[in-house]
Order: structure tokens, then sequence, then C-alpha cells
């Protein structure tokens, strides 16, 4: 499915982060900031066909400083070819940024204004600017662009806990409610050259540069009642948020013969800095006796990202094209968190290195075995090797494994304006560095993360069937197997610190069954030659059967979404659009949670399931 961004005039004024919540199907979670593919994480976005290799906290911010006049078009790919990296368990989202296609050197330049207002929270303005430069000449094209873009934004958060006690009876719970406000100054640069040394040979070279300011205050107020004791707390944070992005690519493309026979050859070097600093105040009330504690978070990190890829396509008939290349990734990365309470001197320090390599090659067939019916077959092998070490060296985590991904696709052309599709790919979702990390971080003095040196990556087995009409209504059935899933799992310590209940969250493979049916349905149409309508649907059922000590999850949750686009076109020069979607809440691991239109609601209870939130939006823009 691809988003023509230029042609919608609702896209115009808006973030990368932004822009993709228009995407039928993608949702972005307003607290995480986690990007998914029909209510799903584990989705691999990609930027020009190339990897990021960011976290999702530094993929947010990167994208946060893209701005949707430089994007051309956006790509979801949920039944990926062997070509494609098997990250990405759930599908591929690929971002197409523009580039100088026309003779000549041609200048654009933009500024955007918004405002909005709100009875209960204020006044959030936001304001863009960029300008675009590009020049092609018969032997090379050059492309610049700078462009600055900023915001300001709130969310709500609603929180229930319920801590279970060890026969599973209710100890205590707390009822937590978040006000987050926050404004984002972001930079963006890019430079780009093709140049033509022959005919039949290219080079070129890409510099991007990201950079992202982030302020935030996020109060929290938490009521905590058990049968002996009412507290309250209320914490106040001030964070100051930096992200730098440098990206530099060097490509070659040579070509061999009329027949199609070509190279290609890509080379990145990505370097990637984060920078938060906490200031926080808490405040407990308990039994009418008050204390007050200061500390500061401080949590830098450091990442650098080296990448060699080559693919070669050849026609070995002209019913049979052969594709095959390999791939080498290495990536470093390490954090800091140092936690220093104030008031009582003390500091709380710990360091993280996190090494992966990852070897790739790949071989696919393309075979036109009738005139109507098409094959391709591809097979690709990863093998894996990472390593996570203290300060000091000592190794915390080591893995080495090795994945074979086959994908098939069969493409038989029914009739004219018929045709059915039948797909099967195996894809991989590994954890982050973040999820290896055993080194226990407090964001709040009632929760605190402890990553797992076990963890292992998910491995989803993916059939789909696609019924398309007249090159643009399309019925897609599919069932997704999904081995050694990995969750959130929440635990209650009450060991670390005598006397309190901690809320511990970790990363855990669980062992049971976890089985996702969807059907997709694309519907567009013209009812008027200036009335155009475009409607996707998307539901299915999530079936979960396993358990966690004593937490047992065995659900079969049905979910859905729809997104309705209407274009009118009212002169030569005057278009409008008006489109909104909603989208149903959705299981995941051990937690539930629920999406308004303006608050947002989420429920982690600690022995139950998670239902994603629910969305609402409605836009209109006039261009």
């Amino acid at each position: 499915m691809i988003l023509n961004v230029e042609a919608s005039p609702i896209t115009s004024g808006l973030t990368g982060l932004e822009l993709l919540e228009k995407v039928p199907g993608i949702t972005v979670d307003k607290n995480s900031e986690t990007i998914k593919l029909k209510g799903k994480s584990g989705v691999l976005v990609m930027i020009d066909d190339r990897q990021t290799y960011l976290s999702e906290e530094q993929l947010a911010a990167f994208l946060k400083t893209l701005k949707s006049d430089d994007i051309e078009k956006i790509e979801v790919i949920t039944n990926p070819s062997a070509r494609y990296d098997a990250a990405g368990a759930t599908g591929i989202i690929n971002i197409k940024t523009k580039k100088g296609k026309n003779f000549g050197t041609n200048y654009i330049l933009d500024l955007g204004l918004g405002y909005s207002s709100y009875k209960e929270q204020g006044n959030f303005p936001k304001n863009s600017q960029g300008i675009t430069m590009s020049t092609k000449k018969e032997k090379f094209a050059l492309y610049a662009n700078v462009s600055r873009n900023y915001n300001t934004w709130f969310n709500t958060q609603n929180e229930n806990q319920r801590l279970l006690g060890e026969s599973q009876e209710l100890d205590e719970t707390r009822i937590n409610k978040g006000l987050n406000k926050g404004a984002n100054g972001n930079w963006n640069a890019k430079v780009g050259l093709d140049y033509d040394l022959s005919k039949n040979t290219v080079v070129g070279i890409t510099a991007l540069a990201a950079i992202s300011d982030n302020n935030m205050t996020r109060t929290t107020d938490q009521l905590s009642q058990t049968s002996s004791l009412t507290q309250q707390i209320n914490m106040i944070r001030n964070q100051i948020g930096e992200n730098r992005n440098y990206t530099f690519n060097t490509h070659l493309k040579q070509t061999f013969d009329t027949s199609g026979t070509s190279l290609n050859v890509d080379f990145d070097m990505i370097f990637n800095r984060d920078y938060n600093n906490s200031l926080f105040k808490t405040t407990t009330i308990a039994n009418e006796n008050q204390t007050l504690v200061n500390n500061q978070i401080i949590a830098p990190s450091n990442t650098h990202t080296f990448v060699l890829k080559s693919d070669f396509i050849k026609n070995l008939s002209k019913k049979v094209k052969l594709e095959t290349g390999f791939k080498t990734s290495f990536s470093s990365s390490d954090k800091d968190f140092d936690d220093n309470f104030r008031d009582n001197g003390a500091l709380v320090n710990s360091f993280f290195r996190f090494k992966e390599n990852i070897n790739a090659g790949y071989v696919m067939l393309n075979s036109e075995l009738t005139k109507k019916l098409n094959l391709q077959l591809g097979l690709r092998g990863e093998q894996t090797n990472t390593l996570g070490e203290d300060r000091l060296g000592n190794q915390i985590s080591k893995q080495n494994y090795f994945n074979l991904f086959p994908t098939v696709s069969l493409n038989q052309k029914v009739t004219k304006d018929y045709t059915v599709s039948l797909g099967y790919s195996r894809r991989i979702n590994r954890p982050w560095a973040n999820n290896f990390n055993t080194f226990k971080r407090f964001y709040s003095p009632f929760q605190y993360f402890e990553g797992n040196p076990n963890i292992l990556p998910s491995l989803n087995n993916s059939i789909s069937l696609t019924h398309t009409f007249k090159d643009a209504f399309s019925f897609s059935f599919s069932f997704v197997n999904v081995d050694q899933f990995a969750s959130d799992v929440y635990d209650v310590d009450t060991t670390y610190i005598p006397g309190k209940r901690l809320v511990r969250e970790s990363f855990e493979n669980i062992k049971g069954k976890v089985n996702w049916w969807s059907f997709d349905v694309s519907l567009p149409f013209n009812v008027t030659k200036w009335w155009n309508v475009n409607i996707n649907i998307w539901s299915g059922i999530n079936v979960y059967n396993y358990q966690r000590a004593d937490a047992v999850v065995n659900v079969s949750q049905p979910y859905g979404g729809t997104y309705i686009q209407q274009t009118f076109t009212l002169t030569k020069t005057l278009t409008a659009e008006l489109s909104g979607f909603v989208t149903s809440g959705e299981t995941w691991g051990f937690e539930t949670g629920n999406r308004r239109v303006i608050s947002i609601l989420v429920s982690r209870n600690l022995s139950g399931i998670r239902k994603e939130p629910s969305n609402y939006l409605l836009m209109t823009r006039l261009t």
C-alpha cells in the first residue's frame, strides 16, 4: 500500500511522526511514541529503502525532524520479499523523501503556522520553515534541503494498577493520573549528489543531519490504598532532552547490459547521540506525614553503526529474473544512567555497552510461469551476534544464532480485472539493547525497568491471500503464528527497598500459543468527477493462550479499524480533503489500555492482559 503524500492536501504541515498517523492501519502510541501496524509492535521503519538502526525513542525523535512537505510517499509492505531485512516481524514502513526530478534548477520555500487552544490545558502553537534546492543536468543531480519545525503538545494518562500477593489476593490498588506538556524544536538538513561516471555507471553520496531538542514537564499523582495505609504521591518531572543523528551514504549503480543486469552497492555510516537530563520533585503524604525528595537522572547514550550492502540483478531469460546479494552491519551502543539523589548525596550509576553484528545473504527467483501466473521464491539467511558488557568489560549477555527466512509469492491473473495473490514469509523481531540491560533504571519512585540477558527474538510465520479487482479494490486475508513471543512483564518487588512495594517491569519470552487472524479491505471510488472516496477497513481476531506464574491469558479478541479519506476538486487550483479514522482496542502481552478522543486511558493489570488503545481522529485542511 502506498500513500501518495504529494497528492494529499491534508498531509501538509506535519512532522514525519504525525504523518504516519494518517496512513491507514498505522497508529502511534501518544505516551511511548511506539509505531504500530494494525495494533502490533515490531515494525521496521526505513528511510529511502535504508534501515535507520534506531531504537523506538531515537526513531520518534528523528521522525519529528522530518517535514511532511519533504516526503514524497510512504510504502507499507506487509509481506516483504527476501531482498528486505528479516527484521520487522509485523511489516515494513518505507518513507520515501523527495528528490529533484526536473531538469534545471528549482527552489521551494515553505512556511507553516498552526495553533491549538484547549480550555483546560491552554494554548499550543506550532510553526515550520524550509527551503529546498535541486539541480539536474545531463550528468549529475544535486539535491539540498534545510528545514525547521517547532511544536508544543500535551497528553494525559490515567493508569490503574492492582498489586496481588502470593495467594493472588488483592494487596494494594494504585490510581495514577498524569499530565505531560512539552515543546520540540527540530532541525533537518540533507544534501545528495548523483553523478554519471559513464552511460552505465552512477555514483552518489548523501549526508543527513537531524537535530532534536525536547523539553517536557510531567506531573503524576498517585493514590495508593492498602488495608492499613492510604498514601498520596505527587511527582513533578522536568526533562531536557537532546537527540543528534548523522547519516552518511555512498552508493554505486553499475548497469552491465540492456537486458537489466545491474549491481548496486551501498555503504552507510550512522551516528546517534542522546542526552536526557531529568529533575524530579516527589512529595509523599502517608498517615499525615509528609516527605519531600529531590533527585536527578542523567541518561546519555552514543551509538554508531556501519552497514555494507550489495544487490545483483540478472535476467536469466525473458521470463526468469535472478536477484542475489549480501549485507553486513555492525552496531555499538554505550548507555549511561546516573541517578543522583541530591538530598542525601547518593549516586547510583550504571553503564551498558551493547554490540550487535548481523551478516545476511539472500537469493530470489522471479519467474513468469505462464502469461497469467507469476511465481517468486526467496531465501534469506541471517547470522546474529550480540554482546552486552558493563563498564569494566565484564560480559552481561551474549548470543549467537542463525535463522533462515523463506518467502513465497504466487500471483494469478484470473481475468483482465481480477488477480489473486498467495504469499508466505518468515520474519524476526529482535529485542532492543535496553531489553538486555540488567541494571535497574528508575523513572518514578514506584516503578523500575530491569532487562533480561536471556531474552530471545520472536519469529513470525505469515500466510496471506489477496484478491484484487481492477488494480484498485483489494480484499486480503492473513494468518500469523508467533514463536517465542516476547512481551513486557510485571512483578511486585518487596525486597529491593524494604517496606515498599515496587513495580518491576522486564521483558520475557512467553510460552504458549499466539496467533493473529486478519482481514483487510481497500475500496477507492469516485462518487462524482470532483468527489473521490477511499475507504480502508482492517479487522481480525487475536488468539492468545499462555501463562506466566499464576497469570493466565486465554483470549480470542476481535479488533478492527476504519480509515475514510474524501478528496474534493473544487476548481482547477483548489482542492480540499476530509479524512478520519477509528480503531478498536487490541490485546498485547500482559497489559490493557484504551484511548479516547481527548484523554488517554491506560490500565495495566499485573494479572491481566493488554488491549491496545482505541483511537479517534478527524482532520480537515484546505489548500
